[in-house]
């Protein structure tokens, strides 16, 4: 009977040294980022939705990353412009730590807690999002 390793990402391996060093280098190239978008257009201007994101990516900059999962999502960085004032922010993001990204603390403005998800996204060619 063969023993089968299984990394945190769900990948099969027969040796463990094997499956620590596909860990290792997944772990070596992730990063996170938390997105806020969705703004309030009547009177406070704050975020409405946040989501976490762990992004897996080899070979391509941790900004780019972004951008590319941005515009999977639909998601413009400005709106229309507005007199007096110029263009709108859509959403902003900043990186964050792992703990950051497994422990969310919850953000409380208007009486309730703002809802969040949560995904995995891989980018390589083309760009990967699965929500958790």
């Amino acid at each position: 009977m063969e023993i089968k390793y299984k990394t945190f990402y769900g990948e099969d391996f027969n040796s463990d040294q094997e499956c620590l060093d596909a860990e290792m280098k997944r772990k070596s190239n992730t990063f996170y980022v938390k997105i806020s978008s969705k703004p309030d257009l009547c009177e406070t201007g704050c975020m409405q939705k946040c989501d976490y994101f762990r992004v897996f990516s080899e070979k391509i900059e941790k900004d780019i990353c972004v951008f590319l999962i941005l515009k999977e999502l639909g998601i413009n960085l400005v709106g229309e412009s507005v007199i007096g004032y110029g263009y709108q922010e859509h959403c902003f993001y900043r990186f964050i730590t792992e703990d950051e990204f497994n422990n969310p603390k919850p953000i409380i403005w208007g009486g309730s807690a703002m809802k969040y998800d949560k995904y995995d996204v891989i980018v390589q060619k083309e760009t990967t999002i699965k929500k958790l």
